[in-house]
């Protein structure tokens, strides 16, 4: 990002890509905040923490995770120069991003925050914030995956509502050097007004705890859902970033954004589902949080791509499972396509959620011209499909760069896995057992049918009277498909009579499809409901 302040964001990615239990609505995390990718410090005034002297607190945490034996809270009333943060306990993966809100009693008022105690823990960082928009709170984001690299200038940030407060730190004097990632633990975290970290250690207003956890696995989703809610996704997030996370919750809501075990698409590449993988990776905010681009599509697209030096620090491959004899696997590397050149940048969103949290929307038209481009050597109907993700980072995972050993170092890597099974979009109305489309002569006349392709499709059905039917009609409307894949459009029949003749046809669809059909008296029609569908 070139600007100085975390930006809001919205994030699925749960590779693709947290939603709770839905009734109704979508529970998301309300810190929507972007990985930070550049500094927002103000580099010089913070005393070095080598120069900060030990502090009086008690010594670390035996108790595991979660529990500290630190003291936190208040300690110290001073009236109008009392700070605190918002909550006395932070709890972060390993190499994830931890926010700190400060608490100030007088607007324009400035603190002191000291994460950890480098006698006691072996880091320190001290952070100096000013309350400059006078709403008497500054939040920034410290960023476990950069701490300890001096080199790196995005190890604290502002964010949200904070963008025009002031933050001091410089990644070389503020704080300890580190020759490997942040180590789990719980460090110390206090807040005062004094100037002097080594006061603040000695005397704070306020204590709380830092607790930096063992990562989980990374796990992932697969969902799917269409070109038209894609475009709804990628508005929003052009727009207001925090607007695509309610555009992502709306569509799981009304059945358009839905998990899935396939993906159905279309021989001429047109209108073929959209490939949501909902990704979450533990420590992978970090990663992105140092990594300069923008928005969260292009820092993802980044750490996906190889270099020369080394692996990418994240590895998206779909993968065909139990290929013909005597074949090599099918496989399509999202970040060698886009190192490649092949035309497909246009063809990845991603949405930030929260914690680790990423939604990967994958237009599978777009990434199917540009990598096959109508190879014989290409993903196939019925094909079975693995989506791995695997994370790859070696400062994240601990990997020693100078292992020559390459199965050595592939054992080290994380990968989370999901399949899903390829078919060529089709529909069918539903048909009586001559294999009819039956409609009822009557306002309310509904001809119903099921598809494979993502529900939130719309598709055009058509009815056309033929034979003899004395009373001719042409009727159409365009329905959607519903979370079940059942389709049904309701045409006014009411001039109709029982034996008159039609046809029924599906355009602009994914598919196509046609069918006989006959006017039939009311109680008819639930027979030809129970009869089957034309699906192939």
């Amino acid at each position: 990002m070139t600007d100085s302040t975390l930006t809001t964001r919205a994030l699925v990615l749960t590779a693709v890509i947290v939603f709770g239990a839905f009734a109704g609505t979508v529970a998301f995390a309300e810190t929507t905040a972007a990985t930070p990718t550049t500094s927002a410090s103000t580099a010089g005034d913070a005393p070095a923490a080598g120069d900060v002297a030990p502090a009086s607190s008690p010594a670390r945490s035996t108790s595991g995770p979660g529990v500290s034996d630190r003291p936190s809270g208040l300690v110290q009333r001073d009236g109008d120069s009392e700070v605190n943060l918002s909550t006395s306990s932070t709890e972060v993966p390993q190499g994830g991003i931890a926010t700190f809100t400060v608490q100030l009693n007088d607007s324009g008022s400035s603190a002191t925050v000291v994460i950890g105690n480098e006698s006691d823990d072996g880091y320190q960082a001290n952070v100096s914030v000013t309350d400059a928009n006078d709403d008497g709170v500054v939040a920034f984001a410290f960023n476990t995956y950069a701490a300890g690299t001096t080199s790196a200038d995005n190890v604290v940030q502002l964010v949200g509502d904070s963008g025009s407060d002031r933050i001091t730190f410089d990644s070389t004097e503020s704080q300890t050097e580190l020759a490997s990632l942040l180590d789990t633990g719980d460090y110390l975290v206090a807040v005062g007004t004094d100037d002097d970290p080594a006061d603040v250690l000695e005397t704070p207003a306020f204590i709380g705890t830092l607790f930096v956890t063992e990562r989980a696995e990374p796990s992932q989703a697969l969902w799917r859902t269409t070109r038209d809610t894609l475009s709804d996704v990628r508005e929003a997030a052009d727009n207001e970033s925090r607007s695509a996370v309610t555009t992502v919750g709306d569509a799981i809501v009304s059945e358009r954004l839905t998990q899935t075990d396939t993906l159905a698409f279309t021989p001429n590449g047109s209108n073929s589902d959209v490939l949501v993988a909902r990704l979450t990776v533990p420590g992978l905010s970090g990663v992105l949080g140092t990594v300069s681009g923008g928005e969260v599509t292009d820092e993802f697209s980044a750490i996906i791509q190889p270099d020369n030096a080394s692996d990418a620090p994240l590895r998206v491959v779909l993968e065909e499972q139990d290929p013909e004899l005597n074949r090599e696997p099918v496989t399509l590397d999202l970040g060698e396509a886009l190192s490649a050149g092949t035309g497909i940048d246009d063809a990845l969103t991603v949405i930030y959620v929260s914690g680790d949290t990423y939604y990967l929307f994958v237009d599978y038209d777009t990434v199917a011209a540009g990598v096959f481009d109508g190879s014989a050597t290409a993903f196939e109907d019925g094909d079975e499909i693995a989506v791995n993700s695997s994370l790859q980072d070696a400062r994240l995972l601990d990997v020693d760069t100078n292992e020559t050993d390459v199965a050595d170092v592939a054992s080290q890597y994380r990968t989370a896995s999901a399949n899903f099974t390829l078919e060529t979009a089709e529909g069918g109305f539903d048909l009586n057992d001559d294999d009819l489309v039956t409609a009822t002569a009557g306002e309310n006349a509904t001809v119903a049918g099921t598809t494979n392709v993502a529900p939130g499709t719309e598709l055009t059905v058509v009815v056309r009277s033929t034979g003899e039917t004395q009373s001719s009609f042409l009727e159409s409307q365009t329905v959607t498909v519903n979370g079940d894949g059942t389709f049904a459009a309701t045409f006014d029949l009411s001039a109709q009579v029982p034996g008159d003749e039609f046809e029924a046809r599906v355009t602009q669809a994914p598919f196509s499809t046609a069918s006989d059909g006959v006017i039939v008296e009311a109680n008819e029609t639930e027979a030809s409901a129970a009869g089957g569908s034309s699906v192939p």
